[in-house]
């Protein structure tokens, strides 16, 4: 009895053994038969430390994780996650294909090509005559400016908008003489001058001094007359849309032509309108020589005395304010049709000269108010003048920083003095007054390149 007493004591005390671990390894809180909360904290506690009778709180971030972070509650959380995640990735993706597929707007551009233009008809003036008949055997449009070659380079700085830039371009033609002649051997009774009142000069020879008009008057010479004209065009132009002017390449975003397309841009509309505004400087040079040998059709001899030239040289520079626009219609990404227009009023300034001379040297005037006074003088003046022009063309972008241009230009001048319009009408008064009423008209083709980067 005794020895199941003390056995069963010692159960007792075993069972009491176990219960202390297992509640002490709990995590969250004491072990009970009962549906009762624990008050145990759901984590643990960090007791602060003291130092010198101060303590120090622990920042959140210093704290220990712990070791199963409570899931999220609701269906909008994970929404809201799945949300963020696909964002973040479609941002990415759209970051890493403008990398690849757009380019920065290009900043300079160039180009440069050949031009030839004609300059139309004008009015025919009679130089000569058949002696017997009085009919015009020669006249100034034998001698007409006909197809000229010249060449035409420019730049451009395209700011940072990438829709606007500042332009300069530069244009030019070179034609050489142009030429006629007649012989007096070709008329029974030979040619004569149709230049007004020109008996009322006289040249010396050196041996005898007569009339200009019977020195130029033959039956066994010739007279030849040559003109020759110059153009020089320099722009300075604010241009608005550089994909209406070519500039830049057409399209914004990826699929622009040829995958140079800006990121950004001015649209990608298939119908495209620029503007532009600046001043333009003009010259145009143009010279006009008859000139006559009594004796035989050469002409140019050394030591041949009785040659004579009749010359006259004018030369207009205008200086003015122009204005204007561009439209182009892109077909595709990489070829468009374009058309231009610009005019402008301009101040122009004209100095002439004119002369009456041979290797005996200048003829004079033989009577009134000048007699005696030598056939060479120079004139100026200023004038009001206009300049339009209208370019119709097409352009091909090759790749991204190259294209090909090419088109039909018409250049229009009101308000000039030509050579042929100087042609004096009293020979008496060497201080003629300037015309300058005239009007020149171009017109042909152009052809070149650009590179933009």
């Amino acid at each position: 009895m005794k020895s199941s007493y003390v056995r069963g004591l010692c159960l007792a005390l075993g069972l009491l053994g176990l219960v202390q671990p297992l509640a002490a390894a709990e995590p969250f809180g004491a072990a009970s038969l009962l549906p009762m909360p624990s008050n145990q904290p759901l984590y643990p506690l960090v007791a602060p430390a003291s130092y010198g009778g101060f303590h120090e709180d622990i920042s959140p971030s210093d704290q220990p994780a712990p070791a199963f972070p409570p899931p999220p509650v609701g269906s909008g959380y994970q929404q809201a996650m799945q949300q963020s995640w696909q964002s973040a990735g479609t941002g990415n993706a759209m970051g890493a294909i403008n990398a690849a597929c757009c380019r920065p707007c290009p900043r300079f551009a160039v180009w440069g090509g050949g031009l030839v233009l004609g300059r139309a008809h004008l009015c025919d003036r009679p130089l000569t005559l058949d002696a017997n008949s009085q009919q015009t055997v020669m006249g100034s449009d034998a001698a007409s400016q006909k197809w000229a070659g010249g060449f035409e380079t420019g730049a451009a700085w395209i700011m940072p908008n990438c829709c606007n830039a500042i332009a300069v371009n530069y244009w030019g033609l070179f034609p050489s003489c142009q030429g006629a002649s007649v012989n007096a051997t070709d008329y029974p009774s030979g040619i004569q001058p149709i230049l007004g009142n020109i008996d009322r000069l006289n040249y010396n020879d050196g041996t005898t001094t007569d009339t200009v008009f019977n020195r130029m008057t033959s039956s066994s010479g010739t007279q030849t007359i040559c003109t020759m004209s110059s153009y020089n065009s320099v722009e300075v132009n604010f241009l608005g849309n550089t994909q209406a002017w070519g500039l830049t390449p057409f399209g914004a975003g990826c699929g622009g032509c040829n995958g140079c397309a800006p990121c950004g841009g001015c649209g990608p509309a298939r119908w495209q309108f620029g503007w532009l505004g600046g001043f333009r400087y003009f010259r145009f040079n143009d010279t006009f020589q008859m000139q006559s040998d009594g004796d035989d059709t050469i002409i140019g001899q050394t030591g041949d005395m009785d040659e004579l030239t009749y010359g006259i040289q004018t030369t207009n520079s205008l200086l003015g304010l122009q204005m204007g626009g561009q439209a182009a219609w892109y077909l595709c990404d990489c070829f468009s049709l374009y058309g231009s227009g610009r005019f402008g009023a301009y101040n122009n300034y004209i100095t002439s000269n004119q002369y009456v001379a041979g290797q005996g040297g200048d003829a004079f005037i033989n009577a009134g108010s000048f007699n005696g006074t030598p056939y060479r003088f120079n004139s100026s003046r200023n004038a009001l003048a206009g300049i339009g022009q209208i370019d119709l063309g097409a352009r091909y972008q090759l790749c991204c920083h190259w294209s090909l241009y090419g088109g039909y230009r018409v250049v229009g001048l009101a308000g000039v003095a030509t050579s042929v319009g100087q042609i004096n009408q009293n020979f008496a008064n060497p201080k003629t007054m300037i015309c300058a009423n005239e009007a020149i008209l171009l017109h042909g083709a152009f052809l070149g390149a650009q590179y933009a980067w």
